[in-house]
């Protein structure tokens, strides 16, 4: 994942909808991380799944996990 000022190593588990939308929770077990003021400060959030990337939304952070709503084509 990465944003304007940082790139971090998740964890994800997303589903795509049938109309196209995904959405699912992505998370980090490294303790540096403040995963909620990474993606808070952020106006450009990616996720990046090999090769491909995809913008997503914030629905809501708690301690390292992040739920999460795709913005474009789903990077899987």
């Amino acid at each position: 994942m990465t944003t304007e000022t940082a790139r971090v190593v998740v964890e994800a588990r997303l589903r795509r909808e049938p109309d196209g939308v995904w959405h699912g929770r992505v998370w980090t077990d490294d303790t540096t991380v403040d995963l909620a003021l990474t993606l808070g400060q952020a106006v450009t959030r990616m996720l990046w799944i090999g090769d491909c990337a995809s913008s997503f939304t914030v629905d809501r952070v708690l301690d390292r996990n992040a739920h999460v709503t795709g913005a474009g084509h789903a990077p899987f």
